[in-house]
């Protein structure tokens, strides 16, 4: 028994291995000169089935005669798919030829022989129907009944190279006094059903089946640059998930993805119960495994160590990460688990569950955080559109304005979790008060915006005008130098704002030159082929390892569609690829955070943008129509 095998068992290393049953012909079934022959099934073959489960009909009559009483104008027949022309081509059953047969029938001359009293050389059609499957025939020789349920079974499987989606089972039989037998199957939907999460909340982890097709399933990855591997989970059920993710040799990726997504497919209660569960390994059993001394040594104290191990460990982030899921009960059972269960096998790691269930707080992230109080307007004494204000701007450098812009943007970046991005919480009224920083990023975006627009149309001369403008486009271009992106969509949707827009007569009177530096922004933050260009140039920051301010809605867009564009559950069972989807753009809004730029502070300009006193749009358009009037040219 080697370690892979025993892993296997318990649900370790082996967590992604399909393992099938192929069905195999029994031993008294060797030679014959029996063949598979492809035949047209008159559409009246699926017509009303007799009630009985087996009817034997007259010997004057065949299947040919059955057809006919049951329609007889019917000459239409049903075409064969071309996955059942490949197993149903004319083909020995064990003739001599030692080459395998492609349809699964026969193997270095393996094949069936005729039932004992019948005449060997005498044939017989026997017609297979299985739901959702083209009918087909198979010309062979008379053999006892038992023989036909394993030809028909094994024809099934070999559709499937092997690997059909559920066993069949036989639900009505005819037998034609000619010796032709009709068999109707349909699909044992049981092996699926205990994959679906509602059987799943209800199995006990170690009753989890071996892992097969409607377990777990693979995809190709959709994004190397988290998981270099050639292919992810797709679908999986949730004892699967939970095996996999409590494997000591399991990828830490998918045990991140779990954690950010967990919420959307089960509750915080499940997932402890099943953690608990997979604490307690069961022994190994003998008449279960031939194995060796040492063999169960190594499982008791490599395996079962390992395992226990992980699951401790997981407990521990399960508490750091998402303690406020848990409810009262749920601390109890915790507490009481680590210091029955965890502490007498790991002492250490049971000191730090416990330690971090006394000192983590259960509330969540959005009621933990209080907002930042904004300081009373400090420039409330100017009026709009003033000298004062005009001549600041003006006498701030291009580099310093980038800068501070980038810094106060920057400090609400930092603060935003991963949880403010569930549930397009950003999105919804109802929702927007769990994503506070995610909102204050937004939120900071459009107040620069709006900010940029009331000084460019509180201006009434045309030349401040001209110069304001001009610097704005250069604040704009130094922002996509540093890479803070977000500020600079923000300068730039604050010059194309309709108010601003519109005063044609400031706009033409600028030099080209001044006009082409926003080119190269038009450029980047193109929305072809999915903003192809900003997207390339957020991921060369991050790869050279440089600061940056990513545009968050660009992800977030993405998030949406992931969202409401992907099923939670597929057949019962975890949309795993959905999890990785949301898991892969939460990394992308937040994988810049940390990321110093080493700007110096100047306070007084940050509170002279932070404290800004936004314009309504109805205000903003008067103060444009104020310096050029609707019509004017």
């Amino acid at each position: 028994l080697s370690a892979n095998t025993i892993f296997s068992w318990v649900g370790c290393a082996d967590c992604f291995c399909d393992t099938h049953s192929h069905l195999t012909m029994p031993p008294t079934l060797t030679h014959s000169a029996s063949t598979t022959t492809l035949h047209k099934i008159r559409s009246s073959h699926q017509k009303t089935l007799p009630s009985s489960d087996a009817t034997d009909l007259s010997s004057s009559r065949s299947y040919d005669d059955f057809l006919v009483e049951q329609q007889r104008d019917t000459d239409s027949a049903l075409s064969v798919s071309p996955l059942k022309m490949k197993a149903a081509v004319s083909l020995p059953l064990g003739s001599n030829s030692a080459s395998p047969a492609k349809d699964g029938f026969s193997s270095s001359g393996t094949g069936v022989v005729a039932a004992s009293g019948t005449n060997p050389s005498q044939k017989m059609n026997f017609y297979v129907l299985i739901d959702g499957i083209s009918p087909f025939i198979l010309n062979l020789n008379i053999l006892k009944n038992h023989h036909y349920l394993q030809i028909a079974t094994q024809y099934y499987s070999e559709l499937y190279d092997g690997k059909p989606p559920g066993p069949i089972f036989l639900s009505k039989a005819i037998h034609f006094g000619n010796g032709d037998k009709w068999f109707y199957f349909k699909r044992r939907a049981t092996l699926q059903v205990k994959f679906q999460y509602e059987v799943q909340l209800r199995t006990p982890i170690y009753e989890e089946l071996q892992s097969c097709q409607e377990s777990i399933l693979m995809g190709k990855n959709p994004s190397r640059q988290f998981l270099n591997v050639d292919e992810v989970l797709r679908v999986v059920s949730l004892n699967r998930l939970l095996l996999l993710i409590t494997d000591p040799w399991a990828p830490q990726y998918y045990i991140n993805v779990f954690w950010c997504t967990y919420n959307s497919f089960t509750e915080a209660k499940v997932v402890l119960d099943k953690l608990k569960e997979r604490w307690f390994i069961p022994d190994l059993l003998k008449e279960e495994y031939n194995y060796s001394m040492q063999q169960e040594i190594f499982y008791n104290t490599v395996v079962k160590r390992k395992v226990r191990q992980r699951v401790a460990a997981l407990l521990h982030d399960y508490v750091k990460q998402c303690f406020w899921h848990f409810d009262d009960d749920m601390v109890q059972l915790l507490h009481k688990f680590a210091q029955e269960e965890i502490q007498g096998v790991f002492p250490t790691l049971a000191q730090k569950l416990l330690g971090v269930m006394a000192s983590t707080s259960r509330l969540p992230p959005w009621e933990s955080y209080r907002q930042k109080k904004i300081p009373k307007n400090m420039m409330a004494s100017m009026q709009r559109g003033s000298a004062s204000r005009t001549t600041s701007i003006l006498n701030i450098p291009v580099k310093d304005l980038a800068e501070q812009l980038t810094l106060l943007d920057m400090r609400f970046y930092n603060k935003i979790h991963y949880t403010e991005m569930w549930n397009q919480s950003w999105s919804k009224a109802k929702y927007r008060h769990r994503a506070p920083n995610l909102m204050d990023h937004i939120n900071f975006l459009n107040h620069v915006s709006n900010w940029v627009a009331q000084i460019v149309c509180s201006e009434p001369n045309l030349n401040n005008r001209k110069k304001l403008i001009k610097r704005f486009i250069k604040t704009a271009e130094h922002l996509m130098k540093i890479r803070s992106y977000n500020m600079m969509m923000a300068v730039d949707s604050g010059l194309s704002s309709g108010p601003v827009y519109r005063l044609s007569l400031t706009w033409d009177d600028l030099d080209e030159s001044v006009l082409a530096k926003r080119e190269p922004i038009a450029a980047l933050t193109s929305t072809s082929d999915n903003f192809k260009k900003f997207r390339a140039a957020m991921q060369q920051a991050y790869e050279q390892g440089e600061p940056c301010v990513p545009y968050s809605g660009v992800y977030l867009r993405d998030l949406v569609f992931t969202d409401d564009g992907n099923p939670t559950f597929i057949d019962g069972k975890v949309n795993f690829n959905k999890c990785i989807q949301t898991y892969n753009l939460f990394q992308l809004v937040l994988r810049f955070q940390g990321r110093d730029y080493g700007f110096s502070e100047l306070p007084n300009l940050q509170a002279e943008i932070e404290t800004h006193e936004q314009a309504s749009k109805d205000e903003l358009y008067d103060l444009s129509t104020g310096i050029q009037p609707r019509g004017v040219r």
